[in-house]
C-alpha cells in the first residue's frame, strides 16, 4: 500500500490552510431599494385643510426620506413623516411626483390632484338608472348634472365643464372621460363573469362632494 511521506503531507496541510485564509470573504448583504405605495386621485378645495399621507417601506428596515414635486402653493411635504399637508391657495390639477429615499436607492410613484373653487354651480349629479347590455356591445353615455342658481342658469348639462370626475368599477373594456364624465367602449367579451358591477361616480367640485351609484348588469 502506498504511503506518501509525512513531509508531504505536511506541506499539503499548510497549503490547504493559506487558501482558507486566502479565500475572498462572504458577500455583504445587498441592498433592498425601498416601495412606496400607490396613491389615487385625490381632490381638494382651495382655502380647505387638505392632508394626505404617504407609505414608503424599506426591507432593510432603512429610514426614508420623501420628497415631492408639483405640489400647488400651500402644500408642503414632511420628509420624515411623508405627509402632503397644508391649504391650497389656488384651485387648478397637479400631477404630483413623489420620491421615497432609503439614503442608496429610490422609489417614485405619482398622483393626480385637483383642487377645486370654494364655490360650486353644481347641484347634483343626476342618478343614472340601471344599465344593462351585453358583452361586446359598444357603449356611449354622459354623466348629467343639476345646476343650482349660484351662475344664474338652472336645468340639466350633458357635457358639464366644471370639476373633475373620477369612477370605480366600470365593466371591463370601457373608459371614462374625467373631464366631460363620458362612458364610452365596448364591453370585454368575459365581463358577465365579473357582474354585476356596482359602479360610484364621483365629482368634486367647490365645497362638495357629489357621489351617484348605480347598478350596471352584463350578459353574455
Amino acid at each position: 500500500m502506498f504511503r506518501p511521506a509525512r513531509g508531504v503531507l505536511v506541506a499539503a496541510s499548510a497549503l490547504l490552510l493559506l487558501v482558507g485564509l486566502c479565500a475572498a470573504p462572504a458577500a455583504a448583504g445587498v441592498n433592498q431599494a425601498p416601495t412606496i405605495d400607490v396613491v389615487p386621485v385625490q381632490f381638494a378645495i382651495e382655502g380647505a385643510s387638505f392632508q394626505v399621507p404617504l407609505a414608503g417601506h424599506d426591507g432593510d428596515g432603512d429610514a426614508l426620506l420623501y420628497s415631492a414635486e408639483g405640489l400647488p402653493p400651500g402644500l408642503a411635504i414632511d420628509r420624515v413623516r411623508g405627509v402632503i399637508a397644508g391649504t391650497p391657495a389656488t384651485s387648478g390639477d397637479s400631477l404630483i411626483v413623489v420620491v421615497v429615499s432609503d439614503g442608496w436607492l429610490t422609489a417614485t410613484t405619482s398622483f393626480a390632484l385637483h383642487v377645486a373653487d370654494a364655490s360650486s354651480p353644481v347641484d347634483s349629479i343626476v342618478t343614472l338608472d340601471p344599465q344593462t347590455n351585453y358583452e361586446g356591445e359598444r357603449v356611449d353615455l354622459d354623466v348629467e348634472l343639476l345646476w343650482n342658481d349660484t351662475r344664474d342658469r338652472q336645468g340639466r348639462i350633458d357635457r358639464p365643464p366644471v370639476g373633475v370626475f373620477n369612477v370605480e368599477n366600470l365593466p371591463p373594456g370601457l373608459k371614462f372621460s374625467r373631464k366631460f364624465g363620458r362612458i364610452r367602449g365596448r364591453i370585454d367579451n368575459g365581463a358577465a363573469r365579473g357582474g354585476p358591477y356596482c359602479v360610484t361616480i364621483t365629482l368634486m367640485e367647490g365645497n362638495n362632494l357629489y357621489n351617484a351609484t348605480f347598478t350596471w348588469t352584463v350578459l353574455r
